[in-house]
């Protein structure tokens, strides 16, 4: 029997975090057709069982030929949904904190704003993302994790209490802002060290000894978590910037999936911190006095099994993706 998401494609781009949280996942835990496609717009990955989609849910343009792409699929009747999780505005303001700035250069940036105006409806990550480019048939549909990944195994931390941190390009001006007070915890805490995840530029503002660090550069996305899962205490902070505003609060619902107890900064996460169990800090001395806090394991073990029930009851894109199929419904079948 004919369903209406037999009419809805998911189209994204790459195999990366981006795809993976906003086209796959959504994608097989809603039941639609999705592809991803590379750079060039040659096809990587696909699960297409129909010939034909009159609605095509588009992964945030930011190459060229995608713009092109787009407009070239509503000039031939399709609708497109577009799919944003960040504000590319805002990462060509970073310049040089953001390593890949130079990409958005102005005409780019022009022409995805130009696409994301003409775009038949958007859906977005958060709220602040929705105020932020005001699009008159915006849906907010948030992030969701696939939990049974979160149940592998967690690598072995040559420290007796790891603090972590997990991040890609341009998040460095966020931790520069406090390296000086981690590095100093670190440095009086017997058995404390820091183990970065992801963008390797960061462990260069920390000032502590090299048998203080540890490092896992970028890796396969799936066996992501067995890495999270070896910090006691995850870090997540953000800088008073718009890109920092933009994100979504996925580095909680990864660091809760993991039964990891984070500090997290006001910027980009939530107000509900207590119940969430979530420390919040902005300044060096706050972060400082979070790590005081969670040192102590009966605390921190507290923390993280609040953060796990929320992310456990609430966050599985088994559940998120009920906002999607609301969302794209309503689109389909108005």
């Amino acid at each position: 029997m004919a369903s209406w998401k037999d009419d809805v494609l998911f189209l994204g781009m790459g195999r990366d975090g981006v795809s993976h949280y906003r086209t796959y996942l959504p994608a097989t835990r809603g039941g639609f057709d999705w592809a991803t496609q590379d750079t060039d717009g040659t096809m990587i990955q696909e699960h297409v069982s129909h010939k034909e989609h009159g609605h095509i849910v588009y992964q945030m343009p930011f190459h060229p030929f995608q713009i092109q792409q787009m407009l070239a699929m509503q000039d031939h009747g399709a609708t497109v949904i577009l799919n944003l999780d960040d504000d590319l505005r805002a990462v060509r303001n970073m310049k040089h904190e953001h390593g890949l700035s130079h990409h958005f250069h102005k005409k780019l940036v022009q022409l995805h704003e130009a696409a994301v105006k003409a775009a038949d409806h958007l859906i977005v990550s958060t709220d602040w993302l929705a105020e932020r480019y005001r699009h008159p048939s915006t849906f907010v549909c948030r992030n969701g994790l696939d939990l049974p990944r979160y149940e592998q195994k967690a690598v072995e931390s040559p420290f007796d209490l790891t603090i972590g941190w997990s991040g890609g390009t341009g998040h460095e001006m966020s931790v520069r802002e406090i390296a000086p007070a981690i590095s100093e915890f670190i440095r009086e805490t017997d058995g404390a060290g820091l183990f970065i995840v992801g963008e390797p530029r960061v462990g260069d503002l920390f000032d502590l000894p090299k048998d203080k660090m540890a490092f896992k550069m970028f890796m396969d996305l799936h066996l992501y978590p067995s890495y999270v899962k070896a910090f006691d205490i995850g870090l997540a902070p953000a800088a008073d910037h718009d890109f920092f505003r933009a994100k979504s609060e996925l580095r909680f619902y990864e660091y809760g999936a993991a039964g990891v107890a984070g500090i997290y900064s006001p910027i980009t996460y939530g107000t509900e911190a207590a119940e969430l169990g979530m420390d919040m800090a902005q300044t060096g001395d706050e972060v400082l006095e979070c790590l005081h806090k969670l040192s102590d394991k009966e605390y921190r073990d507290g923390q993280a099994a609040r953060a796990r029930e929320y992310v456990a009851e609430y966050v599985d894109m088994e559940v998120r993706v009920g906002e999607w199929e609301e969302a794209i419904r309503t689109v389909v079948s108005p």
